[in-house]
């Protein structure tokens, strides 16, 4: 019985590591697609533009990330896209990211890009269930873009999370529907430059009404 339980334990953590996906950092940019067709992640297409991530995926310093216009990204329940490398998301179309099943509450997207950068666009993007966050000393214009019933499962500030300090950002023409954390949040101790044009906010924030719609 004693090694049987043993043996449990030992189990656990290394399934825990194997559930991820790190790019090597050799200058490589991504994409969903090229990332369904690597055996060892757990990005996988669906059907025609509609793709379902179930495991972690890291993009490293050194390489890159484009995402699709006009596609679907539908993550699992925790699942998080990280990213030191390079991030645009200047999509054409409607783009949706999305939680994969009605009982998964994903993360999300995390971009702490290491590598310097002009500005990261971020357009025509619909958030719904997963949140969107950044942590770099950038530039950014978050514009066109939707973000729906975040579950504060990437960061409880917002669904739209930003920092840290000095970075520059742009958020215009976007709307924040029914999310459950604070519609955009920063730290109290970041001092970012924040510009907000054109943006619809309603119904957030609907688990902490003693925080404002914008963080």
């Amino acid at each position: 019985m004693k090694k049987l339980l043993l043996s449990a334990l030992v189990l656990v953590p290394a399934m825990a590591f194997a559930a991820e996906f790190t790019s090597p950092g050799n200058g490589t940019t991504y994409t969903l697609q090229s990332l369904s067709e690597i055996d060892t992640c757990g990005v996988t297409l669906e059907s025609a533009g509609v793709y379902v991530m179930t495991e972690n995926v890291n993009i490293a310093n050194g390489d890159s990330f484009n995402l699709e216009s006009g596609v679907t990204l539908k993550m699992g329940d925790g699942v998080q896209f990280y990213a030191d490398g390079v991030v645009q998301m200047n999509c054409t179309k409607k783009t949706t990211i999305t939680r994969n099943a009605e009982t998964d509450n994903p993360k999300g997207f995390y971009i702490a890009t290491e590598t310097p950068v002009d500005t990261m666009f971020v357009n025509n993007v619909k958030f719904d269930y997963a949140g969107f966050r950044t942590f770099f000393v950038g530039k950014a214009k978050i514009t066109n873009c939707e973000f729906y019933n975040n579950n504060g499962k990437n960061n409880s500030q917002g669904a739209l999370t930003l920092g840290p300090s000095d970075g520059e950002y742009i958020v215009r023409n976007c709307k924040f529907v029914s999310n459950t954390v604070p519609a955009i949040g920063v730290a109290a101790n970041y001092l970012i430059g924040l510009t907000i044009e054109d943006c619809e906010f309603e119904d957030n924030n609907t688990s902490n009404t003693n925080k404002p719609q914008v963080n």
